[in-house]
């Protein structure tokens, strides 16, 4: 019983002296930086990884072989496949790809209805700041022709993000990413 313990405490400290910090080592100048470029409300989210909810039909998909090289059911790699989130004042604008199980079926023969595609101005918006570690809660509902979509996110200060969309027609996914300045080209 005790061996036990033991090895349920060096397992639990391990975790937890393995976990990330998102806000460790950022510097006040850091941190006034990505307060600045959060504030500005002109930024843009780029992930890096999807994560689609597993179900039997990715299962599916996986198993056949159809995932890309270094991705796997619970993680697909992003890196060249273009896609971004944006914030523009009021606006909002979004061209994802979009990896799961459509629960409605969409139109034939519309590569756009593909991914989850948005722009306009989103119901709701709510950008908070977490004062305890410098991170943003971002938090909005936006409408395109034929979906609902919420969207919640967390910018950390080192410039991670983390957002699940979950859509009136879709399976909820999750993204991880970067948020940066907005490129000069797009206002």
């Amino acid at each position: 019983m005790k061996r036990n313990c033991l090895v349920l405490l060096i397992v639990v400290f391990t975790m937890l002296s393995c976990a990330s910090n998102t806000t460790k080592n950022i510097t006040a100048q850091q941190q006034q930086e990505f307060d600045d470029l959060i504030n500005s409300e002109k930024f843009e989210i780029v992930f890096v990884s999807a994560h689609p909810m597993a179900n039997t039909g990715m299962q599916a998909v996986a198993n056949a072989g159809l995932l890309a090289p270094g991705s796997n059911l619970a993680r697909i790699d992003l890196l060249g496949n273009p896609n971004y989130m944006r914030r523009v004042g009021d606006s909002v604008s979004a061209s994802l790809p979009y990896y799961g199980e459509r629960q409605i079926g969409g139109a034939y023969n519309n590569s756009k209805d593909v991914g989850i595609n948005y722009d306009g101005t989103p119901i709701e918006l709510t950008i908070a700041k977490n004062e305890k570690n410098g991170s943003y809660n971002m938090n909005y509902s936006i409408k395109n022709n034929t979906e609902n979509f919420v969207v919640n996110g967390i910018m950390y200060p080192n410039g991670s993000v983390s957002a699940t969309i979950t859509s009136s027609h879709r399976r909820t996914i999750s993204y991880r990413g970067r948020v940066g300045a907005l490129p000069e080209n797009i206002e």
